[in-house]
């Protein structure tokens, strides 16, 4: 597995030792961590404390990435940021990544490569959403970590879930 996915909030030091022994078993080659507006504080301490135990880059898409880009390359643990939609944009930046190439000419990618900032043009949208494989759920029983959360999110729809009245985006 080239990614691990990280949405929690470390709540006490016996989670946050499941989850560090998860990570040193699993080796993956990046870590992926959800960013929203909402947010963002709780994203700053989690990639904070997975910076300071791994090596491994540190990606980041959504919402926070997409319309602040400018704010995201000021981000001090994350090293890339999908911008726009990811279907193709992030399975593109982990085999770039795997193969230890550079990814700074990645359409829908931003971030820092060997010291230099890079922003690239956002990913557009897939027109025909027929065309991409149906999710493979059954990761989120491979991890002992994941396996046991008695919640398990899927996304299932494009897009944001609320139409809040003061976003400049609203549904």
């Amino acid at each position: 597995d080239l990614c691990l996915y990280f949405f929690c909030f470390f709540y006490d030091t016996a989670t946050t030792e499941i989850y560090t022994l998860s990570l040193h078993d699993a080796l993956p080659i990046c870590l992926l961590v959800p960013s929203d507006i909402g947010g963002h504080h709780r994203f700053r301490r989690m990639t904070q404390w997975l910076k300071e135990r791994f090596p491994q880059p540190i990606i980041s898409g959504g919402i926070y990435a997409t319309f602040f880009d400018d704010f995201c390359l000021k981000e001090p643990y994350v090293d890339y940021f999908v911008v726009g939609e990811a279907e193709y944009a992030f399975p593109e930046l982990l085999t770039v990544l795997e193969a230890g190439e550079s990814p700074e000419n990645l359409q829908g990618i931003c971030g820092h490569y060997l010291g230099k900032a890079f922003v690239n043009e956002m990913a557009l949208p897939v027109e025909d959403l027929d065309t991409l494989p149906i999710p493979d759920r059954a990761l989120y029983y491979k991890y002992p970590f994941i396996k046991n959360f008695r919640l398990k999110r899927f996304a299932t729809g494009r897009g944001c879930m609320n139409s809040c009245s003061y976003c400049w985006n609203p549904l």
